[in-house]
């Protein structure tokens, strides 16, 4: 049986590292994201395995209504411990601790939509203006997002 721990994180340099070395777009730049409000890893054995954060974003739709959204700002599993409901266990902290800070809507950018869809994410029909994908170049020529919201129950 395989024990995983997952805990708070200040190390957000660390998420970013990990993040980049499982493919996702980030840099170096977004080591200082200062919208970042909460992080968790996982480990196992003391090796982070999996980690993700949640940032606190204003900006606005597409149709000029101001919103604020928390946003799961980076999520990865190691590929070793893919399959193992490792995502599906942080997307649900993520929702939890979303609903302890008051929120009522999460959105994401997916590169697995069907994953996040199994968890209860649906499209978003307004997409807001802060995810730098919207005007990437790769964005429908060598990566295909969706961005998706899950909307918290009062």
């Amino acid at each position: 049986m395989i024990r995983l721990e997952m805990s708070p994180t200040k190390d957000y340099d660390k998420l970013v590292e990990f993040f980049i070395d499982n493919h996702l777009e980030y840099d170096e730049e977004e080591k200082e994201n200062p919208d970042y409000i909460a992080a968790y890893e996982v480990t196992h054995g003391g090796d982070m395995i999996a980690a993700f954060a949640i940032s606190l974003k204003e900006g606005q739709l597409k149709d000029g209504t101001p919103c604020q959204d928390y946003v799961i700002d980076g999520i990865a599993v190691d590929k070793l411990y893919r399959k193992m409901h490792v995502g599906e266990m942080m997307v649900k902290k993520a929702i939890a601790k979303v609903k302890d800070l008051g929120g009522h809507r999460i959105i994401l950018v997916a590169r697995a939509p069907e994953f996040f869809k199994s968890l209860g994410f649906t499209p978003v029909k307004n997409e807001p203006d802060y995810f730098d994908c919207i005007d990437c170049p790769q964005r429908g020529n060598e990566c295909f997002p969706e961005v998706l919201e899950y909307i918290l129950e009062d």
